[in-house]
């Protein structure tokens, strides 16, 4: 028996103002999820696009396959199947490109997501862009509040290091909006942004563009200047504490000033009320893409627990 469990899981998303919906998320129990291992994997997944829904609703139906489809996987090394299976991603589109479709060289989406190891007691997140995932520990003799923290890290042109890892690979920021930006997008790392990755960050007019047609997908990450190489963060799961998973967009976050406190105290009130996870997720992203000049909005809540 795993000693941990789900007590409920559930996943909501909102088009807000937006004239396009671009979110995309996916929520996947240990049944649906096999390994050889007999870990029990749950997977959860946040993908925010921009430029088109392509890379998100990409990665929505195809990355955790190639994640579990991974030779890394079934030996048990989930970070770097992770990794593994964002550049399939990536050389998925690229192949969409080098087919003729040029669109798909100008569209990327964010990544947030979880596995979780109900057998081990563990959790793996790893991130790209500005999605979040934030988990909540609330001891059992406690009271309804929740120690909170923001495990994934915020890709921005801002930050010193991803401006510095930019520059070292030929990039350059543009200030023309007053935020940094790299060329439009206002993220650093992504799935997609192809033309911000090699080989095509190397052509500059179009015509560049035809040469590359055909070309191997074979993109060295250290000349990206958008990155897909992730952020990660491994957490034990104690078993005196009862916790509180979120992922979600920026469309969420930001919409409530990055306070992650306030959000999860929000999620745990409800739950107290006997709110469902679904419910829950579906009166957030209500709330927020209700707002005047909201983005697309995602969310997903996840109930742990442990179990003698």
């Amino acid at each position: 028996m795993c000693p941990f469990r789900i007590l409920d899981m559930g996943g909501k998303t909102s088009q807000g103002n937006r004239d396009h919906q671009e979110d995309r998320y996916i929520c996947i129990l240990p049944e649906e999820f096999p390994t050889e291992k007999g870990d029990q994997i749950a997977f959860f997944a946040v993908y925010d696009g921009h430029g088109s829904d392509e890379a998100s609703e990409c990665a929505q139906q195809s990355l955790h396959h190639r994640i579990s489809n991974n030779d890394e996987f079934e030996k048990g090394h989930y970070e770097k199947a992770i990794t593994l299976g964002l550049k399939d991603i990536d050389d998925e589109l690229y192949e969409s490109f080098a087919s003729g479709k040029h669109e798909s060289a100008m569209c990327g989406c964010t990544v947030a997501l979880c596995l979780l190891n109900l057998a081990q007691g563990s959790l793996l997140m790893a991130n790209l862009g500005d999605s979040s995932v934030i988990l909540g520990r609330r001891e059992h003799d406690g009271e309804n509040t929740y120690k909170v923290e923001r495990l994934s890290r915020a890709h921005k042109p801002a930050d010193h290091d991803e401006r510095r890892r930019i520059q070292d690979a030929g990039g350059t920021l543009n200030y023309a909006t007053g935020d940094a930006r790299l060329g439009t997008v206002n993220i650093t790392r992504a799935l997609g942004d192809l033309q911000l990755k090699r080989p095509l960050n190397e052509a500059h007019v179009d015509e560049d563009l035809q040469l590359l047609v055909g070309q191997s997908a074979y993109r060295d990450p250290d000349g990206d200047f958008v990155s897909r190489v992730p952020f990660t963060v491994a957490r034990e799961l104690r078993s005196l504490d009862k916790q509180i998973l979120i992922l979600a967009s920026d469309g969420v976050t930001d919409a409530l000033d990055d306070n992650d406190d306030g959000l999860m105290k929000l999620v745990g009130a409800m739950e107290e009320q006997g709110h469902s996870a679904t419910d829950i997720s579906r009166a957030i992203t209500e709330l927020v893409g209700q707002r005047k000049n909201s983005d697309n909005c995602t969310c997903i809540v996840v109930f742990l627990s442990y179990q003698d």
